[in-house]
């Protein structure tokens, strides 16, 4: 008896066919974590797939077994060598000092392995051999790969509770709000999603009722903080029809995880292992990014950038991601947007900050041709509020 699930289309060559996709990953397994069962998709219906991973991996495994085993995962699913790229950073840093994306400007940080500077293996080099460790190398690496491969389609890993992992999103998301203001005819698909919460740390439930529905992370029981998303506006991916089986062992991406043998990959197997990959959409449209911004106080830049948190002491695991937030200290409050040219306005998106100690509780848009739009509260976790305009010739507005 087959014990695989029979194959079933439903569009999908549509949505996995043709397109240049990269994966940016914190380490070699998070793959599986972000995209397993969906990336294969891609490669099966013809799209061009580029993992990026960030570390060596290196925090307690050498970076040549973790180098060798993501170079045995991508050609056992059809990823030719040369889309695979390692930045080549380390696995988590000196712990008298800070991780990497919160050091010193110029400062060469050691890594946790006794490292200086990116490295590759003879087999595979990193992406630049030999650049020192300093967070503007780190940052650059990031917005260099993006602009130089300008894939349509980018799943990066979210914020969760590995340090490493809240650094690689951070970045990414600084380096992205670099990109998309360097070339504003650039505007890739972004989708972010949790490595651990809905994969290494999800239920075990690949022998469950619910396999086709990866189960709510932001539920009491997972606790993730802050949900800077909701739950009901998140992407299902359909994973392909080998990924999920009657028996766990005759599921090929149970075979292809075990490829992951120093991180025992495959006793995760049962959360990993999904009937669908939950990803949540990121806009890299907006105006604000080719307009000016105006305030009546404080750091008006942080209002045009592609970040939804920001962490300043990654080290300390009590430190909340709510630093790098626009905080006016006047009375009038104002922010106005002023577009070079008229534009039509579909949607104004404001966030209030993810802190859940205060809350926007009301304010007001003023648009350019007079008239005024109330809203509030903002959610107070953080995710979007959508205030509908629909207007054309807008010059700009004021919030």
């Amino acid at each position: 008896v087959n014990a695989v699930f029979e194959p079933v289309d439903n569009g999908k060559a549509q949505l996995y066919g043709g397109k240049r996709v990269m994966m940016i990953l914190p380490h070699q397994d998070d793959d599986f974590n972000v995209l397993g069962g969906a990336m294969e998709e891609f490669v099966r219906y013809g799209s061009e797939l580029y993992p990026v991973y960030a570390t060596n991996g290196d925090f307690s495994v050498p970076a040549e077994t973790r180098y060798s085993e993501a170079l045995a995962v991508m050609r056992s699913i059809g990823v030719p060598e040369e889309n695979v790229i390692f930045l080549g950073y380390g696995d988590d840093w000196k712990k008298a000092g800070p991780h990497i994306y919160n050091a010193e400007p110029g400062k060469v940080m050691e890594s946790y392995g006794g490292y200086f500077a990116t490295y590759g293996t003879e087999v595979h080099g990193a992406y630049r051999e030999g650049r020192p460790y300093t967070v503007e190398n780190y940052l650059q690496d990031f917005e260099d790969v993006i602009l130089e491969i300008r894939p349509d389609v980018i799943f990066c890993s979210d914020y969760d509770e590995h340090i490493d992992h809240r650094a690689v999103t951070l970045a990414f998301e600084k380096a992205m709000g670099s990109v998309l203001k360097q070339d504003p005819d650039y505007a890739p698909m972004v989708l972010k999603s949790y490595a651990y919460n809905t994969a290494w740390f999800a239920d075990p439930d690949f022998y469950g009722t619910n396999i086709q529905s990866t189960m709510n992370v932001f539920d009491d029981h997972y606790d993730q903080s802050p949900a800077v998303y909701r739950w009901e506006e998140r992407l299902r991916l359909p994973v392909g029809d080998y990924t999920l089986s009657r028996s766990m062992v005759s599921s090929r991406a149970f075979q292809t995880l075990a490829l992951y043998q120093s991180q025992d990959a495959a006793l995760q197997a049962a959360g990993i292992i999904n009937g669908d990959k939950v990803s949540w959409f990121r806009s890299t449209d907006s105006l604000c990014y080719d307009a000016d911004i105006q305030v009546s106080s404080g750091d008006g830049s942080l209002l045009n950038d592609f970040m939804l948190l920001e962490n300043l002491n990654l080290r300390d695991s009590e430190h909340q991601p709510y630093d790098g937030t626009w905080v006016p200290t006047d009375e009038e409050k104002t922010v106005t947007v002023t577009f070079r040219v008229p534009q039509k306005l579909s949607e104004i998106r404001i966030y209030d900050n993810p802190s859940p100690v205060d809350n926007v509780l009301a304010g007001k848009v003023l648009l350019s041709d007079g008239s005024e739009i109330d809203f509030g509260p903002l959610d107070i976790h953080g995710a979007t509020v959508r205030i509908p305009v629909d207007r054309k010739d807008l010059t700009g507005f004021t919030v």
